[in-house]
């Protein structure tokens, strides 16, 4: 309750005495996982990664699911612990099989460009996909691109635009920025799946995303090209 503020007023570093207090006393899992969090971002305390990675190990030990992906992050940054892809490797499997999204996202990135493992994109797809079920955002993102190019899974432009949406309304860019270029360029031809081109429907999706900077100039750009009859 002190973490966040809510009915009392915030304050990190009784927070941080509390939590650290339930984890080194009781061996709480969710007051070791905290208290990792805050060693890791310096709140409420100076900020020291050895003694975050020594939290969320007794965190995993506890079954804490998330806290097997920062150990996994851990070894893959060297934050806290020497830098061990083989380690990072081996904590970010076991978290996918205990269902972390994160874990699915960056085990999937690893498997696309060949990290510490070799590539498949066939399963980096897959994990993709499962993130992206879960409501990662980037993976949303990287599902709606797999489809645009036909990466692992067949090319489909309706299905990327799916995806692409739901990224865009969970705040990335890229993904809105995508979505309105595939209405302003029309994608696909006459193969399944295919976009057309839609201008007005490419300058509905820049308008609404307009709080993004490019996304504001390309609207500006649609505009034009319609009142030119492109």
């Amino acid at each position: 309750m002190l973490r966040d503020g809510r009915g009392v007023p915030k304050d990190s570093e009784s927070a941080f005495q509390s939590m650290s207090e339930l984890a080194n006393t009781k061996n709480y899992g969710l007051a070791h996982y905290a208290t990792a969090i805050m060693l890791s971002t310096g709140e409420g305390v100076p900020q020291d990664h050895t003694k975050a990675f020594h939290h969320f190990t007794q965190a995993g030990h506890c079954g804490v699911v998330p806290a097997i992906h920062n150990l996994a992050n851990a070894y893959a940054t060297g934050q806290g612990v020497e830098q061990s892809d083989p380690k990072a490797l081996k904590m970010y499997e076991l978290a996918v099989e205990l269902g972390d999204p994160a874990a699915k996202f960056t085990l999937g990135v690893w498997l696309y460009k060949g990290r510490a493992v070799e590539v498949n994109k066939a399963r980096a797809f897959q994990l993709q996909l499962e993130a992206a079920q879960a409501g990662h955002p980037v993976a949303m993102f990287n599902t709606g691109a797999a489809h645009m190019e036909g990466t692992a899974v067949q090319r489909d432009f309706h299905v990327a635009a799916l995806w692409f949406e739901k990224a865009a309304e969970r705040g990335l860019p890229e993904a809105a920025v995508n979505l309105g270029s595939l209405y302003r360029k029309g994608m696909g031809g006459d193969e399944p799946g295919a976009i057309k081109k839609d201008l007005h429907k490419a300058l509905e999706v820049f308008r609404k995303y307009a709080h993004i900077p490019m996304c504001q100039a390309l609207a500006n750009s649609v505009e034009i090209d319609i009142k030119e009859g492109k």
